[in-house]
């Protein structure tokens, strides 16, 4: 590195441009980097006299050409390309010969609806057309801006990684079945079709809520083959766990609704940065452990420094938390709490035997441990091995793209092998939710 310069600016200079929302103050957390060692350090504040190896870099944020070289080298005459559809984010990346490009945007299905059951409800009232117009133009738009990047053609393979509905919606089918219990969806299967020139694979899912992206994500940390339980989380609109080994896997989800994706006006609060700003709130006695704001803030909200938490766009109108999106964070933490909790039951283990606990996704990314702990969103006697995984279903697509006959029969053999927990019918499930919904009661 050269005097003077971030590891921001290096990597910027390098075409590799990381986003970082709070304008290079080094308190967001979207530009963290992990070195060799297992430091992580904000890339905008982070100078060095020497070089540095860098072990991570969040991989969903380039915007460049980068070159993989050692990682994976595809000798196909056209392009391919691994797609992770994600409720609110999609990020595409896109390989010829010894390069790749990343892209992501906001899935323009937003307009109908800002989660699964709000799309599924739009589809079965008339606008399914209009859900796989908005996410194959735009995927389309962005898939031609990088092969031309790369300088290939567009006649390109595309794998899928996403949950059962974008599949569903993006294949163009039926969504009926999935809108009420027992939620069945059309297709789950390891499968291919085309639109137009692009010859399309969709990973297999396991059920209407645990899909593609999560055994996707399963594949790619090889779940199959530890020796000792894992605990993998992947949160959004809705959470999504699993617990297992090579013994035996377990799988569930819970809805989380918009706590996890962001909150305040126009949702310019990151998830993560919620967390953060509420572990400090109950810290200062602000918000007690029941979730309510002291009386100063009850009706007004909290003023929030945007900075701070993470926000994603600055806007005109004053950015608070409020009383109602604690209460939704209480909900979404409660759930995922007592999910885990159950697969632990489930398992017949308890927490202080699993090896390491895994957290997928952007939200995983940003997530301090500490303040996961800290507000009751996983049991406290995880501390100590909850680790950030990235974009597992990104790279468990990658992986099929690589090899598609050995991730594929991975990806099998885990959709054959998972056992399926239906949290509302199971026994201590509604006590345990309700438990969880407090805050500062977790060190018992």
């Amino acid at each position: 590195m050269r005097p003077g310069k971030t590891l921001w600016e290096e990597l910027a200079q390098q075409n590799i441009v990381i986003d970082r929302p709070c304008g290079g103050k080094g308190i967001c957390g979207r530009c963290a980097v992990v070195l060799r060692g297992g430091e992580r350090v904000p890339a905008c504040r982070y100078r060095t006299p020497g070089e540095v190896e860098i072990e991570q870099i969040p991989l969903q944020q380039f915007t460049a050409v980068e070159s993989f070289g050692h990682c994976r080298v595809f000798e196909e005459q056209n392009p391919v390309a691994a797609v992770d559809i994600g409720t609110t984010t999609v990020v595409l990346q896109v390989f010829y010969r010894d390069r790749s490009v990343v892209r992501s945007f906001v899935n323009p299905q937003r307009r109908l609806g800002t989660d699964v059951m709000s799309r599924i409800r739009a589809a079965n009232e008339g606008g399914g057309k209009e859900l796989q117009e908005l996410i194959w133009e735009r995927l389309q738009k962005e898939l031609s801006l990088a092969v031309k990047e790369l300088g290939g053609t567009m006649d390109c393979r595309l794998v899928v990684s996403a949950n059962t509905t974008m599949q569903h919606l993006l294949e163009g089918i039926s969504c009926e079945r999935m809108g009420a219990a027992p939620f069945v969806p059309e297709k789950l299967s390891l499968r291919n079709f085309f639109i137009g020139k692009t010859q399309i694979v969709q990973l297999p899912g396991i059920s209407a809520f645990v899909g593609a992206d999560i055994v996707s994500g399963l594949a790619a940390i090889d779940i199959l083959h530890r020796e000792a339980p894992v605990l993998f989380v992947d949160l959004g609109t809705n959470g999504e766990m699993a617990l297992g080994s090579r013994e035996r896997l377990l799988v569930t989800s819970t809805a989380a609704g918009p706590a996890f994706e962001g909150s305040g006006p126009a949702m310019r609060i990151h998830g993560a940065g919620v967390l953060r700003l509420l572990h400090r709130l109950l810290e200062q006695g602000i918000v007690d452990e029941y979730g309510t704001l002291c009386e100063a803030y009850f009706d007004p909200g909290y003023p929030v420094d945007e900075a701070e938490v993470g926000s994603s766009d600055s806007g005109e109108e004053p950015c608070v938390l409020t009383q109602e999106n604690i209460r939704e964070l209480q909900m979404a933490k409660a759930a995922v709490c007592a999910g885990v909790e159950m697969l632990l039951a489930e398992y017949q283990i308890s927490a202080e035997q699993v090896e390491t606990v895994c957290l997928a996704g952007g939200f995983g990314r940003y997530l301090d441990p500490e303040d996961a702990l800290a507000v009751g969103l996983l049991p406290e006697k995880l501390k100590g091995r909850i680790v950030a995984v990235g974009n597992t279903s990104l790279e468990g697509a990658v992986q099929y793209l690589a090899d598609p006959e050995a991730a594929g029969q991975r990806m099998e053999e885990i959709c054959r092998r998972a056992e399926l927990i239906m949290l509302p019918e199971c026994r201590d499930f509604e006590e345990r939710y309700i438990e969880r919904m407090n805050f500062g009661l977790y060190g018992n």
